[in-house]
């Protein structure tokens, strides 16, 4: 299983000890680091599920517990295809479709990362009509998020907290109901 990690250009070595550092705290004995041809983006696999890796990351960031300043982004990936816009609407409509419910709303988020093929007004026009859901752009239910890197596709539907993102992680003020007063 995989997840799409963001760190910052030129750090990829401290963010891979940073990932398997954070995989084996979660863990996972083997996690794995892929560099590619995007700088700035790599691929953890990881024996563990990656919705449970977001979440591991969400809680341990917020504990403190292990500091987050290389990896600084993790997505999971349910699905890889080539990076074609006809692998694409296969994928989309065999395995994407069907894991949004009639009464969910959604939307499509496209990241070409730094691909300069397909424009991604192009990819939205031949991709949404595969879903005939309910679109809201603000705050779906699902998001189906398509990651170009390179010769490869990452697809996945995320719920709303699915991601971990250090930048836009929110942590909930600790309970101080009952602790002694200075």
């Amino acid at each position: 299983m995989d997840l799409l990690v963001s760190y910052p250009q030129h750090r990829f070595y401290p963010a891979r000890r940073e990932v398997r550092r954070i995989l084996k705290r979660l863990g996972d004995p083997y996690p794995r680091m892929e560099w590619t041809a995007v700088e700035g983006l790599a691929i953890a696999h990881t024996t563990l599920d990656p919705r449970r890796v977001v979440a591991g990351c969400r809680e341990l960031f917020c504990a403190g517990e292990l500091p987050f300043e290389f990896a600084l982004k993790w997505v999971p990936v349910d699905h890889w295809c080539p990076t074609d816009p006809d692998a694409l609407r296969d994928l989309l409509a065999r395995e994407v479709a069907p894991r949004i419910a009639a009464h969910e709303t959604w939307a499509l988020r496209v990241d070409r990362h730094r691909c300069t093929d397909y424009h991604t007004d192009e990819l939205v026009a031949r991709l949404a009509p595969l879903i005939e859901r309910p679109v809201d752009l603000e705050h779906p239910d699902k998001t189906v998020r398509i990651d170009i890197v390179d010769a490869r596709t990452a697809v996945a539907v995320l719920g709303p907290d699915e991601v971990f993102s250090v930048r836009k992680t929110s942590c909930p003020a600790p309970d101080t109901r009952g602790a002694p007063r200075a």
